[in-house]
């Protein structure tokens, strides 16, 4: 029961960054649309630059809300899409505060990839993925 309960808490929290990263994927195709609408070369440029992280968020939040779908139909190929999840979305995050390029508000996007990889990396939720992939090893 327990780590039922716990697989659901994990799916809310990528299910809930998922969302939010649609939404910041909307504001950056926002930004997006802004720029390129203004100047001749450089803003225009900007634009592009704002598109492609716009897509790149929005990937993101797809694959959170595909590994929220996978972990509650308990697929076995959610651990390592929640552990690839995690790890692409801490470097991202960490690259843009060693450029500069983000303030402290980014670290609240670590908050759910740090979770995701503890729960996933932890012994119960290498054991439960794996008993997701072998059905047979259940009632052993």
């Amino acid at each position: 029961m327990q780590g039922t309960t716990h697989r659901i808490v994990i799916a809310v929290l990528a299910l809930m960054q998922g969302v939010c990263g649609i939404l910041r994927a909307f504001e950056w195709f926002r930004v997006g649309i802004d720029m390129s609408m203004q100047g001749i070369l450089i803003l225009p440029i900007l634009g592009a630059v704002a598109f492609t992280w716009g897509k790149l968020v929005l990937m993101l939040a797809l694959c959170y809300i595909l590994f929220a779908f996978g972990a509650l139909c308990h697929q076995w190929w959610a651990w390592g899409l929640g552990l690839g999840l995690s790890l692409v979305t801490g470097l991202v995050v960490v690259s843009l505060l060693l450029q500069g390029d983000a303030d402290r508000w980014s670290l609240l996007w670590l908050i759910v990839p740090v979770v995701l990889g503890w729960s996933l990396l932890s012994p119960g939720g290498r054991q439960e993925y794996r008993r997701a992939r072998c059905p047979e090893e259940q009632g052993a």
